[in-house]
């Protein structure tokens, strides 16, 4: 939101914030607090809804135009990423769109997701839809790699009897890559799919573009299904040799496998490159 900087001089800003120093922060700069609220934010909102609804005369958040509108927006950005999902990479790897489309599909509803990375993620973000509350974990808005193998741990524990999933970059699977280890001896059949591309590419992006500098953002085509065969778990390596068409039945027999062994999968996915995220950045 660039500091408050996109928000009208017009508009009328309500603050809310157990901390009045956070409430109150960067305020001035672009942006200055009508009223300020030192509360937790979910109970004041869930109040003031509750207030609203008591009133008869009350009309409802926003108008159907405007409601109209943004669903048309969703629409048309939806079928822009579809068709991007359908072209070749630059490189004729496959496609991370196309992919991610496909594991979407067999998701089940009670399904946990918990995601760690930062392009293949980024994507990810757009097409895999979230079951329900709580059942999708991420770094969170400061991008903290690695939480990946831990979330996906005390998800699993919490709840046994759902698939829980990791969607990892390749860069960010480093991180806690050996606790499939844990999975292993703990018989937690926990799936992990990591988006390969060789590169931090969400670093990579404008690294390169700015600085002409590409120092500490290429990766390796490991073969990262190979460690979790190693553990004496699942691995499973798909590629451009694999029938695009029948991805959705790879998923599908990657996850009946995993339940019916009581074993953990690694799904080692090597992508290629798409400009779907130019202008994201991460430092």
């Amino acid at each position: 939101l660039s500091y408050g900087r996109v928000l009208s001089s017009k508009s009328r800003i309500i603050s809310i914030n157990r901390s009045r120093q956070q409430a109150t922060k960067n305020e001035r700069l672009f942006w200055s607090a009508d009223v300020v609220i030192e509360a937790d934010i979910a109970s004041t909102l869930t109040q003031i809804a509750a207030v609203l609804r008591s009133d008869p005369d009350y009309k409802g958040y926003a108008s159907s135009e405007w409601l109209s509108s943004l669903s048309e927006r969703d629409t048309q950005q939806e079928l822009s990423i579809q068709t991007k999902s359908l072209q070749n990479t630059t490189d004729s790897k496959l496609n991370p769109l196309r992919v991610l489309y496909a594991l979407d599909k067999v998701l089940k509803e009670d399904s946990i997701i918990v995601v760690d990375g930062g392009d293949f993620v980024g994507s990810a973000a757009y097409i895999v839809r979230t079951r329900g509350a709580l059942q999708w974990l991420d770094p969170g808005a400061f991008g903290t790699l690695g939480v990946g193998a831990g979330f996906a741990l005390g998800a699993k524990l919490v709840y046994p009897n759902r698939d829980v999933f990791i969607i990892y970059g390749d860069g960010s699977c480093g991180f806690s890559l050996m606790e499939f280890d844990t999975f292993e001896r703990h018989a937690l059949n926990i799936i992990a799919i990591i988006g390969n591309d060789a590169c931090w590419s969400q670093i990579a992006r404008e690294q390169i573009k700015i600085f002409d500098d590409d120092t500490g953002v290429n990766l390796k085509h490991v073969h990262y299904e190979e460690v979790n065969r190693a553990f004496g778990g699942l691995g499973m390596l798909l590629s451009s040799d694999t029938d695009t068409d029948k991805l959705d039945k790879f998923f599908e027999n990657v996850i009946e496998q995993s339940n019916s062994k009581r074993k953990s999968a690694i799904v080692n996915v090597i992508i290629g490159k798409t400009d779907f995220r130019d202008g994201s950045i991460s430092v």
